[in-house]
């Protein structure tokens, strides 16, 4: 059976890369050199990949998370701005904006700033899925690259296993995560946290 795993080669990842939208393509690449340069297994070099994306977003994680402690402490001056603003009054709607925007400016915030946490692990999520379903495709070492009931990565998990704690991990980063965001927010993140189960059964374990 072993010999009918594909070994890896030189520029396999390369070839999938190339038609590979370029975040994607540059994903792929920093896959490669981990498996490369460590010696791993595929599996351990996607895990290892991720855990060092992870790492490198914690500065921009603890930002967004102090300017939502931010923007959370202006909210009883934004509504008194708000409640003071007559919306059939120009003059006031100007002079409201104009209030809105000197305290936003006072803090260092913008309405907008949250924003930027809630879209990164969306991101993140969606560039090492379609990166690695490339590479699923052109990359045949793949086929040997796993470890324990997931040998072949190219192949759905039989048992659910990998699919159920890629949506516990997600669930994890949503509810400790910044504690500020607006619960609409977090709810929807929770949803997408457990669609990732059906979303993802059928695809390769990897």
């Amino acid at each position: 059976v072993a010999s009918s795993v594909p070994a890896p080669f030189p520029g396999e990842v390369a070839a999938a890369a190339a038609d590979s939208f370029f975040p994607f393509a540059a994903l792929q690449h920093l896959i490669d050199t981990i498996h490369t340069f460590t010696g791993l297994n595929w599996w351990a070099s996607i895990a290892l990949t991720a855990v060092l994306i992870r790492t490198a977003v914690i500065p921009f994680t603890v930002s967004h998370q102090k300017s939502g402690e931010k923007i959370h402490a202006m909210k009883p001056e934004v509504d008194a701005i708000k409640h003071a603003v007559d919306l059939t009054d120009p003059k006031s709607v100007l002079v409201g904006n104009y209030k809105m925007t000197a305290l936003y400016r006072n803090h260092g915030v913008t309405p907008y700033t949250p924003l930027k946490g809630v879209l990164i692990r969306p991101s993140i999520f969606m560039s090492f899925f379609f990166a690695i379903n490339n590479m699923v495709e052109k990359v045949p070492s793949l086929k040997g690259g796993g470890i324990f009931w997931f040998t072949d990565l190219t192949t759905p998990d039989p048992l659910y296993i990998l699919p159920v704690l890629t949506s516990l991990t997600f669930l994890a980063t949503v509810e400790l995560g910044n504690p500020y965001i607006a619960s609409k927010m977090k709810m929807l993140h929770r949803g997408m946290g457990v669609m990732i189960v059906p979303f993802t059964m059928n695809f390769a374990k990897v």
